[in-house]
């Protein structure tokens, strides 16, 4: 065999087992999309599932909405048990969120990601051609002090003020959002006359604030328009709704 079919052996390789490490990283289930962590509770927990015919190296921690954030420059106020954990095919781990002693708003609700890392085992030697895919995995924390309710978080997204208004000689969607919960859109589209324009970069909504979002393509104040959102629940349902435009 010629060193250029060597060559050309190992990329093949290479990339077979990266498509297995891919189909092997997918197998993580998790049994809820985020985690509601409510004021008073001992601890918040998470099982994990490893659907995957080998073992995987679990490495969790949380952070404050960092996506640079690592296990060492992490300031989340939270600790993830445990921190590395292996999950043997076909079995489960809970991993236990427990809030360190630190002082959050009492007013309204603090979010934070959940990493999950997810290291496939090994499934064998290729010839030095295999590549080791680590799939991090993120899901939303939310902190909830006991003045707020469920019921009442359902309500915020149907609550959110929206409004047209004008931006450096164009247009944006203004989201006004006065609940004290974390409104977490998917995303949104101005309806107008029957055309649909999509809102870019939609966005979590965070409490007693305001968002904006460019509105491409549009030369004038839309009138009668409404617009069609979606956004998900605290169990992760996505719920969509037709909400109307208000006048800033």
């Amino acid at each position: 065999m010629t060193v250029m079919q060597s060559t050309a052996m190992r990329a093949c390789l290479a990339l077979t087992a990266a498509s297995i490490s891919m189909g092997a990283a997918a197998g993580i289930r998790t049994e809820a999309t985020r985690v509601i962590y409510k004021e008073g509770m001992p601890e918040a927990t998470l099982r994990v599932e490893n659907l995957n015919k080998v073992p995987v190296i679990l490495q969790s921690w949380a952070d404050t909405l960092d996506e640079k954030a690592t296990p060492a420059t992490s300031k989340a106020p939270l600790t993830v048990l445990p921190p590395v954990a292996r999950v043997d095919a076909g079995k489960t781990q809970v991993l236990r969120m427990r809030l360190a002693a630190a002082e959050l708003p009492a007013d309204r609700e603090s979010a934070f990601w959940l990493n999950i890392m997810e290291v496939p085992a090994s499934t064998g030697d290729v010839g030095g051609g295999a590549l080791h895919l680590v799939l991090r995995n993120r899901l939303k924390i939310f902190y909830r002090p006991k003045a707020l309710k469920a019921a009442a978080a359902s309500k915020a997204p149907e609550e959110v003020q929206w409004s047209v208004v004008a931006q450096n000689g164009g247009w944006a969607l203004q989201a006004g959002n006065d609940s004290p919960y974390h409104v977490n859109m998917i995303d949104a589209s101005l309806v107008e006359g029957g055309k649909q324009t999509a809102i870019p970069e939609m966005d979590m909504l965070r409490p007693h604030t305001q968002a904006m979002f460019k509105l491409p393509g549009i030369a004038r104040m839309p009138a009668g328009a409404t617009l069609n959102i979606r956004y998900v629940n605290d169990f992760g349902g996505v719920i969509s709704k037709t909400v109307p435009l208000h006048t800033p």
